[in-house]
């Protein structure tokens, strides 16, 4: 399908902006504008927080300035929405003062020869046969309108105007390649002929390659201005260079796009679709930002994670586990083996899986509703009411499905014969996630206050479930088979009578110390989560290891290689760490529940991208690209004083965008790997197509 992006705006739009250019062009306004004008030059070169402040307030005289003076004529509601699309407006002119700043001179009123679409946006080929009207610009600059615009009729007439000494001047001073076009052009033959056949197609595909590009070119190219007279090769490589930014105009991209094939539409999205995207949240395109997104998306879903090595080793994968718990082989996998019966065999394993991790996310969720602050269940605040009786209800039946889920899963790929590293892929990937959310959950039942943890304990509990979680497969890592831990299946009945109990006694059930240890409920959890981890999961990882490099079976060969998968987890153990305990506005008072988020996500980003790595047997990443963001987020939150809010919001930020990351690369990887081995994700359909 095309992608087309043309704007179709509303009447009532339309209207506004005509109104908004009107407006921004009234002496009175014009001359705030002015006076902004300048602060936002100041701005560019004192990045003090007191300017930017001042640069807010003169926009707030302003639109206060606009809605008082359309009083009479419009209500108050469409006042505001005038006085909103002025900014807009006024981003649009500095966009074209920018690109033509090397032409515009003091002495020239500019605003008087900007030609406005309806929609909001300079008519820029207008706009300059205008500039080329007025008298008082030399005709050099003139020349280089015209030749940037691609005008002809302006060209040979300017071009009898210029000095000798000018032309040499602008031919080798910092213009672009389409000025040194149009002056080889004019030396080589002044009598042209100016109807644009083949041969000259063929010699604007010659001139005006990408490669011809200077570094310091200070004109910027009006590439839509000869983009149909390009190859596609050369369409192509314009894209590709970084100059794309620097050296074109700011709307070129919407001309060059309705002059592309529907193939290099799909290329140029598949290429560089994060341009596109910031392109169509500039004004006026926000309108149509939810369209393009939609266009958009089956190029942004398609990136490829993974590479061809890790590819290949995945189609020699082979599922190797060993499950030792007495729960396990005595109790579970007996109920399992029954429940799966129930499952129809035309449902994909994968929907259960799925639905399983949906399940546990519905608790997150109403618990996040309910009690944000982990404070319902403690009766020291008064603020926050307890959580309803069938919230936990609700949490213990959603629980109790989505462990069922997940132990038959594997089963039922087994019993339909469609097993793969697939499966396992997102049985393990999603399980890093809900991680996550079972510590949290539980921390609802005790709650922050007495015979509890505090926030901060809390964190640490967290880490424990994690490095719990993650000792297991960097122990498959290293010895090629996952030993299932203990742990799990305890933890998951104990929560589940943890919902129970609170849902038949309520939250004061757990309001007890434990006799002679003098210890609260929570506290007596918090025990049992440490001792798992460091007196169980560790231990027995350290020995299969350790088994296996005996047996001369293990798959790293240096110590270093073994240990690799840790790295990761040990840089946001530290980095999350030191912002916890350091915490200049102490986030975790704060807002624990967005810390927390944070820290799961990423770990679970951290601990599928190693999953992955291990399946396919290949090298595990060392880092991951979300330690920029949270580094800088540090950077700032410890450099600078700053209201706790702020904090709040950063870690806000973050988390939405490890969130979005963390979806991007799940639903990339499923997507590669279903179109490499020609299944469908949740469906047993089997692509056949070569």
């Amino acid at each position: 399908m095309a992608i087309h992006i043309t704007f179709l705006p509303s009447l009532q739009y339309l209207a506004l902006a005509k109104i908004a250019i009107t407006v921004y062009n009234n002496p009175r306004i014009s001359l705030l504008v002015d006076e902004l004008e300048e602060l936002e030059e100041m701005c560019q070169d004192i990045t003090c927080y007191t300017h930017r402040h001042r640069v807010q307030e003169k926009w707030l005289i302003i639109q206060e300035k606009v809605v008082n003076r359309l009083r009479r004529y419009l209500p108050f509601s469409m006042r505001k929405k005038v006085a909103g699309c002025l900014r807009s407006i006024h981003s649009e002119v500095k966009k074209w003062k920018e690109d033509h700043y090397e032409i515009l001179s003091d002495d020239v009123n500019y605003k008087n020869f900007l030609c406005w679409k309806s929609e909001g946006t300079i008519n820029r080929p207008l706009t300059a046969k205008e500039l080329i009207r007025n008298k008082s610009l030399e005709a050099k600059k003139l020349f280089v309108v015209a030749c940037t615009y691609f005008l002809i009729s302006d060209v040979i007439i300017l071009w009898n105007k210029i000095s000798v000494a000018s032309l040499k001047d602008l031919y080798h001073g910092n213009t672009n390649l389409v000025i040194r076009f149009w002056i080889e052009r004019m030396i080589d033959d002044s009598r042209i002929s100016w109807i644009w056949n083949t041969s000259d197609q063929q010699q604007v595909t010659s001139k005006l390659r990408p490669l011809f590009i200077k570094p310091d070119d200070s004109y910027r190219i009006r590439l839509s201005s000869f983009f149909h007279m390009l190859t596609t090769s050369d369409r192509r490589g314009y894209f590709l260079i970084k100059e794309w930014t620097d050296k074109l105009h700011h709307d070129d991209l919407r001309f060059c796009f309705n002059q592309m094939t529907e193939n290099e539409q799909k290329e140029i999205l598949y290429l560089c679709p994060l341009l596109v995207l910031e392109f169509h949240l500039e004004w006026p395109l926000q309108s149509i930002f939810i369209k393009m997104v939609n266009h958009m998306n089956p190029h942004v879903m398609y990136y490829q994670y993974l590479s061809p090595e890790r590819i290949k080793g995945f189609e020699n994968y082979k599922y190797s586990a060993i499950d030792t718990s007495p729960l396990s082989n005595y109790v579970m996998h007996p109920f399992w083996n029954q429940v799966v019966k129930l499952v129809p065999k035309w449902l994909a394993p994968n929907i259960l899986t799925f639905t399983g991790f949906l399940l546990t996310s519905v608790n997150a969720i109403l618990l996040a509703i309910y009690d944000y602050n982990f404070s319902a269940s403690s009766d020291l605040d008064q603020t926050t009411p307890p959580v309803p009786r069938w919230v936990w209800l609700v949490c213990a039946i959603n629980h109790f499905l989505a462990h069922t889920l997940d132990g038959i899963d594997g089963k039922h790929a087994r019993r339909t014969k469609s097993s793969g590293p697939l499966g396992e892929l997102m049985d393990h990937g999603l399980d890093s996630w809900a991680a996550l959310f079972m510590p949290t959950c539980m921390y609802s039942v005790f709650g922050c206050g007495e015979y509890s943890c505090t926030q901060l304990r809390v964190f640490f509990i967290l880490w424990s479930v994690h490095l719990c979680f993650i000792f297991s497969h960097w122990e498959k890592y290293n010895t090629g088979v996952l030993y299932l831990p203990w742990g799990y299946d305890i933890s998951q009945m104990v929560l589940l009578a943890a919902f129970l109990m609170t849902y038949f006694k309520s939250y004061h059930f757990w309001k007890f110390t434990i006799p002679i240890l003098n210890i609260g409920s929570g506290e007596v959890i918090e025990i049992l989560i440490y001792a798992g981890t460091f007196a169980m999961s560790l231990p027995v990882s350290l020995y299969n290891i350790y088994c296996a490099y005996k047996k001369g079976e293990l798959k790293q060969t240096s110590l270093w290689e073994a240990m690799r998968p840790l790295v990761p987890i040990l840089l946001l153990f530290l980095s999350t760490t030191i912002w916890a305990v350091y915490s200049p506005t102490n986030i975790l008072l704060n807002d624990a529940r967005v810390f927390y988020w944070l820290v799961g996500t990423v770990f679970s980003n951290i601990a599928c991208r190693l999953i992955v790595s291990q399946m396919s047997s290949t090298r595990c990443e060392a880092f991951n690209w979300l330690f920029y963001p949270i580094g800088l987020a540090l950077l700032y939150i410890f450099s600078y004083p700053h209201h706790s809010r702020t904090e709040v919001q950063i870690a806000w930020s973050l988390l939405i965008l490890s969130v979005l990351a963390h979806i991007h690369y799940g639903v990339c990887v499923v997507q590669q790997m279903c179109r490499h081995f020609k299944i469908h994700c949740f469906s047993l359909k089997k692509d056949e197509k070569d």
